[in-house]
C-alpha cells in the first residue's frame, strides 16, 4: 500500500484507524521478539513491561467488548467498548489505545472503560498491561484500576524502528532473514513519514545509545 501511495497511484485519509492498521499491522509482521523489543523500548517506562514477551496467542484490532457484566458499574459506555489493539501473549495480555497525533487526546475515562470491559471479557486471571500510544500530554506513567498506564509517543516508536534498521545494517548478521526485515522496517519508516512523523532530524541521533541486541534476538 505505501508504495502505491508514494507513487501517487492511490491515497488514504490521514485517520487514526488507518495509522493504527498501517503502522502496528506492519510492526506485527516482524518476528515477535523484534516487535516487542521495538515497542517496549519506545515506551518511556519500559522497565514496567516484561523484558521477554513469549509467544503471541492472538491479535485483534478493534475488538468489541461488552460494557455489561461484573464491572459494568465502572464503565460509562452503555453497550460496548472498543480498544484499538488487543494482543494476548502467553503470560500476559496487552491493550494498546492509539491517538492520531502526539500531544493530546488520551483520557482516563477511556482507559478505565477498556480495562474494566477487558475484565468483563477475560476476568482477572492474567496480568494486563496497557500502552497509551500517541495523544499524551506527558510520558509519565499513570495508574487506573491498579493497572499501570504506560505511555508511548509516535516519535519514540519511529526512533526505535530506525534504530533497529541501523543495527541490522551495521552488524550485517548474515543470518538469511535480515533483508526481509530491512524491507519491513523501511516500509514502516515510509509510513511514519506519510503520517507526518519525519525522520530527517534523526540523522544526529547516536543510535548506539539505543542499541537493540538483534544478535541474541535473531
Amino acid at each position: 500500500m505505501i508504495h502505491a501511495i508514494n507513487k501517487g497511484k492511490t491515497s488514504i485519509e490521514l485517520k487514526e484507524d488507518t495509522k493504527t492498521s498501517m503502522i502496528l499491522g506492519s510492526l506485527l509482521h516482524l518476528p515477535t521478539t523484534i516487535f516487542w523489543q521495538i515497542l517496549r523500548r519506545a515506551c518511556k517506562d519500559e522497565h514496567i513491561l516484561p523484558r521477554l514477551c513469549g509467544k503471541i496467542n492472538s491479535i485483534e484490532f478493534w475488538p468489541e467488548w461488552s460494557a455489561q457484566g461484573e464491572y459494568n458499574d465502572k464503565i460509562t459506555n452503555s453497550n460496548r467498548v472498543e480498544p484499538d489493539v488487543f494482543i494476548s501473549f502467553e503470560d500476559f495480555d496487552l491493550i494498546i489505545e492509539v491517538k492520531l497525533y502526539d500531544g493530546n487526546g488520551q483520557y482516563e475515562e477511556q482507559w478505565c472503560n477498556e480495562i474494566n470491559s477487558y475484565h468483563n471479557e477475560y476476568g482477572e486471571n492474567k496480568k494486563l498491561y496497557f500502552i497509551a500510544l500517541g495523544g499524551n500530554e506527558n510520558l509519565n506513567f499513570g495508574r487506573n484500576s491498579n493497572i499501570e498506564i504506560i505511555k508511548c509517543s509516535w516519535v519514540n516508536l519511529m526512533i526505535e524502528v530506525e534504530t533497529c534498521k541501523n543495527e541490522i545494517v551495521e552488524h550485517k548478521y548474515n543470518l538469511g532473514i535480515e533483508d526481509s526485515l530491512l524491507r519491513i522496517l523501511q516500509d514502516l519508516i515510509d509510513i511514519f513519514n506519510y503520517f507526518g512523523v519525519v525522520d530527517s532530524w534523526l540523522e544526529n541521533i547516536d543510535f548506539k545509545k539505543y542499541k537493540i541486541d538483534l544478535y541474541n534476538i535473531l
